[in-house]
């Protein structure tokens, strides 16, 4: 079963464009898929650095308190 899904529409520099579909070429993805993966892990990267045990702050934030 398909999840479903929201169009989104997003003005980039074409630099970027070209940039994000020479990244999916080499990964094998469509321009859709890369965005999408590329989303989701910025959203776990984002996830770990704000997690309890880190009190709220990223690796950079409690390494300039050491």
């Amino acid at each position: 079963m398909q999840q479903d899904r929201h169009r989104l529409q997003l003005r980039v520099p074409p630099h970027l464009q070209e940039w994000i579909a020479g990244q999916a070429a080499r990964n094998f993805r469509s321009v859709n898929q890369e965005v999408v993966a590329r989303l989701e892990r910025e959203r776990e990267q984002d996830a770990q650095a704000t997690r309890p045990e880190t009190g709220g702050q990223s690796a950079a934030g409690q390494a300039s308190r050491a």
